[in-house]
């Protein structure tokens, strides 16, 4: 195959080379011209009463994207309407150019294994951790890209972070972050780019993954008063916060999180430290969002006595116990005489206690090393790393 058919193609941008290259793996059959023929005379059939199954196996369109969505299948669009080419399945299928980019190199075994990958990713991992998240804050979270599939974004975990779920509608095909800010994490754009990315992480090469705390306080600085990005909304949670960190400085605080937990620090000191950047996920917000603790006490009841008629009931009356006088009469002033008064010896005074130099806990040599990190060092596109003399001399 040309270089040409390993080219990343999509449906917004590239839709008629994209339906050409798919006819050509024998996804689509040949007697169709477009994405939009082939939906046409789909929905023509459904309107005769053919049940959905049928009528993708009379037209002979049966592929299923990696993730085992239909291409073609009834579902609403963004703008309400009812469509039968299903635009979200085409998206997030593993994009034709890296399949035919690994086929190329490793057959189709290479190609069966990436696609076990991207299922793993998106459903299992990148599930579970905006599920968890969801748990912990009691907010909505989504399996966030950082590169939109409409751009061309695959389902790996290296593009998948949790996002707050109105966030994550808001920006809509526009990049998560910054491009500049995703060539310094390492972010892939596309799954060439992932495949790449996960060559250099089997030879030690590939920068780690960005925790979600930090990557979710990006997100949080997104929608400051002062907005980076159009699609910041005023009603935003977060919008009026100072909360959050500036995605530019990213690749510095976490390039200085992986040295300390080379020298030893745990990964829940450096968890709870990234966690306080950001104002959903730091313990401070949690505690207050559960609010206090309320304990339930069973009412007692309340007995009743029963008298039965023709009984008298003896009337309560005060009686003296001896100790103390009885009621009615005048109690005389103790004679002070009897009294014994006891002085109590005076304490004795404390040894004044000598400082002592105290080691700092790991928490506080994190916040020590992370406030004396400058702003992050720029690296735009065709610039190369810095060096790791460079970077360590942060």
């Amino acid at each position: 195959m040309s270089p040409r058919d390993e080219r990343v193609l999509t449906l917004d941008k590239n839709p008629e080379a994209l339906f050409k290259a798919w006819q050509k793996a024998g996804k689509i059959p040949a007697e169709f011209e477009s994405f939009a023929q082939m939906e046409e005379i789909y929905n023509k059939v459904l309107e005769l009463g053919v049940p959905e199954a049928e009528a993708r196996k009379q037209l002979g369109v049966t592929y299923r994207n990696v993730d085992g969505q239909n291409i073609l299948q009834k579902n609403i669009a963004s703008d309400g309407s009812t469509r039968g080419l299903n635009k979200r399945a085409i998206r997030t299928d593993f994009n034709i150019g890296a399949e035919n980019h690994l086929r190329n190199r490793g057959g189709n075994s290479a190609v069966v294994n990436r696609q076990n990958e991207i299922r793993t990713d998106w459903n299992k991992l990148s599930k579970l951790e905006a599920q968890q998240l969801g748990i912990e804050t009691g907010k909505q979270f989504h399996r966030g890209h950082v590169q939109a599939g409409l751009e061309g974004g695959s389902l790996g975990n290296e593009n998948m972070w949790p996002e707050h779920g109105m966030r994550n509608v808001l920006h809509g095909k526009e990049p998560r972050v910054p491009l500049h800010t995703m060539d310094e994490l390492g972010i892939p754009k596309d799954d060439l780019f992932t495949i790449y990315e996960r060559q250099l992480q089997a030879e030690g090469l590939g920068m780690p993954r960005v925790n979600n705390a930090l990557m979710i306080a990006a997100d949080e600085y997104m929608v400051q008063p002062k907005p980076r990005n159009t699609y910041a909304k005023p009603g935003d949670a977060n919008h009026d916060k100072g909360a959050g960190v500036n995605p530019d400085r990213l690749y510095a605080l976490q390039d200085k999180l992986n040295q300390l937990e080379a020298q030893g620090v745990s990964r829940q000191t450096i968890e709870n430290w990234s966690r306080n950047k950001s104002g959903t996920l730091s313990s401070g917000n949690a505690t207050k969002q559960s609010g206090p603790v309320k304990q339930v006490v069973a009412p007692r009841k309340k007995v009743v006595k029963v008298v039965k008629p023709g009984i008298k009931v003896a009337e309560k009356r005060l009686v003296s116990t001896g100790s103390s006088p009885s009621l009615g009469k005048k109690v005389s002033a103790p004679n002070r005489k009897s009294l014994k008064t006891t002085r109590r010896a005076p304490a004795a005074s404390k040894p004044t206690a000598k400082p002592v130099n105290r080691t700092p806990s790991p928490l506080e040599q994190v916040r020590r090393l992370i406030n004396s990190t400058p702003d992050v060092l720029k690296i735009h596109p065709g610039m190369s790393l810095p060096s790791v003399n460079l970077i360590q001399g942060i």
